[in-house]
């Protein structure tokens, strides 16, 4: 029999030398960023588009070039508490580098830790020291972080191990090499990570007027969500980078396959241009309400109704009754308090602020009449 692995793969990642694997960009663009400059990178893109056959493939390369390599899948990684799991994490990183230092016993001997802290020192005190040459770890699944609660010390923890290169070169034989599905505002704006190198693989087409992305179901339905669950400039940088990537034409591509307002697109084009956001005023929108140019109204309606309001004698409600109609009070507001019609509202409109006050125009009824009934018939008698 042959030792020649399969052509045809049926899902899941594929191996390093699996034939039918599809060289992309993304894979020569990854190992130069580790190789060459050693930064951390992020493969960021919708599922079932073979991040983890990259990852596979970059990692047996990484390998060919005396990398240490572990490879770490974080949704497999289920633990009650904070602690629990950053150990379970570690373990997985001490058995794939072959650590000889007891994890466990090193970790609980920090109680006064926390466990970022712990974290960081693990790599400076242990992985560094026991493991030479260069380091590549991938991180696969990082969209799985995403719901934990502590995701943002995790993030602050990977920063400060990138950080720690410019006062301790040690850091840099160890790189991160981050996977999920997820984009980079959700690590980048909203501050998990300090404007990290990253890249994102993508499909692309070369076309004549230059490259432009290729547009797949699952790549539509991840922008489109996305978008939806961000606002303001957030949304609108979003989409204008998304465009922006799309290559020419990108605007029209994504006002017709993704349902992207067109003056939205331009306008976070023009905020990411010039870095200057654009604050959102919703309030100010529409028309404003009686009271905002006519700032004495409602204690003008207030002292004409009180001396004509009386409360259920019955206290069903906390409503007050007022004998006067809207249409009365706007007559008295004219004739006792000097207001033009012009400049009145309507009597809808005062109707509905002498409800927002708790008046209720009508009267009380302090008894009711009682039911008349009709006389008895020979016929009802039968």
């Amino acid at each position: 029999m042959s030792d020649q692995p399969p052509f045809f793969i049926a899902g899941g990642p594929l191996a390093a030398n699996t034939p039918s694997y599809v060289v992309r960009p993304a894979d020569q663009e990854l190992l130069d960023n580790v190789v060459r400059d050693g930064a951390f990178c992020y493969v960021l893109t919708a599922r079932q588009m073979g991040k983890s056959s990259l990852m596979v493939r970059a990692a047996s390369q990484l390998r060919d070039q005396d990398f240490t390599i572990a490879l770490v899948d974080l949704a497999r990684i289920d633990a009650l508490s904070t602690d629990g799991w950053y150990l379970a994490l570690l373990m997985k990183l001490k058995q794939q580098l072959n650590l000889t230092t007891d994890v466990q016993a090193w970790w609980r001997g920090q109680p006064n830790l926390s466990a970022p802290q712990r974290f960081f020192d693990f790599f400076h005190d242990l992985v560094l020291s026991e493991v030479p040459g260069n380091i590549a770890l991938f991180v696969d699944e990082i969209d799985s972080m995403l719901r934990l609660n502590f995701r943002d010390d995790f993030f602050a923890a990977i920063r400060a191990v990138y950080n720690a290169r410019a006062s301790d070169p040690v850091f840099e034989r160890l790189t991160f090499v981050v996977l999920g599905v997820a984009t980079p505002l959700d690590l980048r704006d909203s501050k998990k990570l300090n404007h990290p190198t990253w890249c994102i693989m993508r499909s692309r087409l070369t076309c004549a007027g230059g490259s432009t992305m290729e547009l797949t179901d699952s790549l539509k339905a991840l922008f489109i969500e996305t978008a939806t669950t961000l606002t303001g400039s957030a949304r609108r940088l979003f989409m204008a980078r998304t465009v922006k990537e799309l290559g020419p034409g990108g605007q029209r591509r994504a006002e017709r396959e993704l349902g992207w307002n067109r003056e939205t697109i331009r306008k976070g084009s023009r905020e990411l241009e010039s870095g200057l956001i654009c604050l959102d005023n919703f309030a100010a929108r529409g028309r404003k309400p009686s009271e905002a140019h006519l700032p004495n109204l409602l204690s003008d309606i207030a002292s004409i109704v009180d001396a004509q309001s009386q409360a259920d004698p019955q206290f069903r409600t906390n409503r007050l009754y007022t004998r006067l109609d809207a249409a009365e009070v706007r007559r008295q507001l004219i004739g006792q308090n000097g207001y033009t019609d012009a400049e009145l509202p309507t009597v809808q409109t005062i109707t509905t602020k002498l409800n927002a006050l708790g008046y209720y125009p009508q009267k009380v009824a302090k008894s009711a009449p009682k039911k008349r009934f009709l006389k008895p018939t020979r016929s009802s008698t039968r």
